[in-house]
């Protein structure tokens, strides 16, 4: 039994030094280009470079659905003014850093996993909350 917790914690290892090594080709191709890539030589800054790390997972493993409905969403922030040179994996990606920003605020406020439940789906969408923010003001 001790063996297979052993082999279980190598392969956990083996797996996280794949996916930080990216043994995959150096440039990348479909939509992981569009969104590693900047287009027009437009250099990421402030928010974008900062999550930047989390837009290959984000894009790997987000539903091709939420992120249709990411872009629908992003759709009108943009007629908005707002988000202007985001796209819907960095903004998904905004997301989840902010979800589990929520949750660990949650966790460490109160102790309780439901409020941090709650901190976290707060973190996840606040930053649509902010696209209405002139629609109250």
């Amino acid at each position: 039994m001790t063996a297979l917790i052993y082999l279980t914690g190598i392969a956990v290892f083996a797996l996280v030094i794949y996916l930080t090594l990216e043994l995959a080709p150096a440039s990348p191709t479909g939509r992981l280009s569009e969104i590693l890539t900047p287009a027009d030589g437009v250099i990421l800054t402030g928010w974008r470079k900062s999550l930047s790390p989390l837009d290959k997972p984000v894009s790997r493993w987000t539903p091709a659905g939420f992120l249709r409905k990411t872009r629908a969403d992003l759709y009108w922030a943009h007629i908005g003014d707002r988000w202007n040179d985001w796209n819907e994996v960095q903004f998904t990606s905004l997301r989840v850093a902010l979800a589990v920003a929520g949750f660990g605020l949650g966790i460490v406020a109160t102790a309780e996993p439901v409020f941090a439940l709650v901190g976290g789906l707060v973190g996840f969408h606040v930053s649509l909350l902010l696209n209405f923010q002139n629609l109250f003001s």
